[in-house]
């Protein structure tokens, strides 16, 4: 059983990158994958990863768990790609379905999905 006194329960899980070593250096936002040095060097060359974002393995493991959840981004369920906008007037968000279905002109008001949170608490206040 874990006491207060225990060593044990002040450690971290171990994070190891995908090629299973220990020294992590970053950590891929879309792959949601730890990396260390020599295979994060690819990973920023390959076309299909190239454009990752990789952040400081240290920086996200000092994060809070409500702050790491930020990190990967609220996927359209019908489109399998990144939410990027919001439709204020139906409450839909997702970008292809907002460029097809929800344009301004048809008296729509879509907002980008960074704004929302802003918007609502407007309306709220």
């Amino acid at each position: 059983m874990a006491t207060a006194n225990n060593p044990e329960l002040a450690k971290k899980p171990e994070v190891k990158c995908i090629c299973e070593t220990k020294e992590v250096e970053n950590y891929c936002q879309e792959c949601e994958h730890y990396l260390c040095h020599t295979c994060s060097k690819p990973h920023k060359l390959l076309p299909t990863t190239k454009k990752h974002t990789l952040l400081s393995a240290e920086g996200v493991q000092s994060t809070t768990p409500q702050q790491f959840a930020l990190l990967k981004p609220a996927i359209c369920s019908t489109h399998n790609k990144p939410l990027e906008m919001y439709c204020t007037t139906c409450k839909v968000p997702c970008i292809n379905c907002l460029k097809t279905k929800h344009k301004v002109t048809t008296g729509h008001k879509p907002i980008h999905v960074t704004n929302v949170f802003t918007t609502m608490k407007q309306t709220v206040d």
